[in-house]
């Protein structure tokens, strides 16, 4: 697919949760999203259990120097692949694309016994 390394900006995320889910080193999912009816190319970025956090820059004012539009991707991507955030401005996120891999989210939950404490009510009367 691609032979050099691959950077994309991610935008819109004042739309969900801003930047506190974001730091360098953080695995993303990009997702096409065919049926955006805003961008026919959008790629949207998620993070596991948390959900949508933004999407692909795919404007010429949002796209940073050096990075893909989603428009330049789209038709080489996978539907799903895997990204990590690799720099974070005041202004943009840089993201590394892995389009050979894509992120395994799996959360084992399990229930345990707890041990039960004995209490006792103490009542009191009223004259």
């Amino acid at each position: 697919m691609f032979e050099e390394e691959l950077f994309i900006t991610i935008t819109g995320l004042s739309h969900y949760y801003g930047m506190t889910p974001i730091e360098t080193g953080r695995w993303v999912a990009l997702v096409k999203e065919p049926e955006n009816p805003h961008d026919q190319d959008a790629i949207l970025v998620a993070i596991p259990w948390i959900g949508t956090v933004g999407y692909v820059a795919n404007s010429t004012h949002t796209v940073a120097r050096g990075c893909f539009s989603a428009g330049r991707i789209y038709d080489r991507l996978p539907e799903e692949c895997a990204a990590v955030v690799r720099f974070v401005t005041g202004s943009n996120v840089i993201a590394q694309v892995f389009p050979g891999k894509r992120l395994s989210a799996e959360q084992n939950i399990s229930l345990v016994d707890q041990e039960v404490v004995s209490v006792k009510a103490w009542c009191f009367s009223r004259p």
